[in-house]
């Protein structure tokens, strides 16, 4: 290296030459990713809102957890698929919520009492909210007409209810579970640029040269599109469909799923790469 170089130059210039060296085969690998998506959004309504369906009673209390879950994620799949070319940062902040929420049906079905977990942080989110909102109540002035409204301290606990139970559940956990590097987490965490002022948002939308002039601007949001998208997309609708099917009653449809996974390479059910599988109920079936 010229030591007259930015070694940050270099660096990005190695990051560009192995992006152009593998950008075929990442099309490639996004493409049937997004086919995936498209084949189990297509599943998703046949299957799901066509047909009764019976699920295992063994499965029924997960159920009652997992399938809000698996139907928000297919229900942010299917949006991401209708905007993701016109819209490509918004249909990367619905990749990210398709994510949490089919990973956390992956993880319900695959932990031992996950849904009482699960509902237990959800539990911790409201008990939080609920004790700041009490919290700013009791320093809003009141006139002397409505102090009836002011919560006195018995009246304040028992509209909090007691705390609610310990989780393990967090996305950061979730990822740590099933992937042995830090590399899972940062495609959620990647993500989340289009669900938070990020730097990727502010690429995407407008373009500034390193002299610090601005040459292009996007209102769509379409000059740096989300890389982790069509994985996400891809990953999220298997992982929901396939928890869905495993809860069915003889499970007729799960094999579908592992197909279209192995077609796409990409997993479908998260036991294989589960690093604590003492934490999987004696229940789930067999694939």
């Amino acid at each position: 290296m010229d030591e007259t170089q930015d070694p940050r130059d270099v660096a990005l210039e190695a990051v560009r030459l192995r992006s152009e060296q593998n950008a075929a085969d990442v099309a490639i690998l996004d493409a049937a990713c997004l086919d995936a998506a498209r084949e189990c959004v297509g599943l998703w309504h046949r299957l799901w809102f066509e047909a009764p369906v019976s699920v295992d009673q063994v499965f029924e209390i997960k159920f009652r957890v997992c399938f809000p879950l698996a139907a928000h994620a297919l229900n942010h799949v299917e949006t991401a698929l209708e905007l993701l070319e016109r819209r490509p940062w918004v249909a990367a902040s619905c990749a990210r919520a398709a994510f949490e929420h089919a990973l956390a049906a992956q993880w319900v079905m695959l932990t031992e009492v996950g849904e009482r977990e699960l509902v237990n942080w959800m539990n911790g989110q409201r008990y939080l909210r609920a004790t700041e909102f009490a919290d700013g109540l009791a320093r809003v002035p009141f006139d002397a007409d409505d102090a009836s409204l002011l919560l006195d301290p018995a009246v304040r606990e028992a509209l909090l209810g007691d705390p609610p139970d310990p989780s393990g559940w967090s996305v950061a956990n979730a990822c740590s579970r099933f992937a042995d590097t830090k590399l899972f987490y940062d495609m959620y965490r990647n993500l989340s640029q289009a669900e938070h002022p990020s730097l990727g948002l502010i690429a995407t939308h407008l373009a500034v040269t390193r002299d610090g002039v601005r040459n292009n601007l996007s209102a769509a949001g379409s000059l740096s599109p989300s890389d982790e998208a069509a994985s996400a997309l891809g990953l999220s609708a298997l992982w929901a469909m396939h928890v869905l099917e495993q809860m069915r009653k003889d499970g007729p449809h799960a094999a579908t799923f592992t197909l279209i996974g192995d077609r796409a390479s990409l997993p479908v059910d998260l036991r294989a790469s589960d690093r604590h599988p003492e934490r999987q109920p004696a229940c789930l079936p067999k694939d």
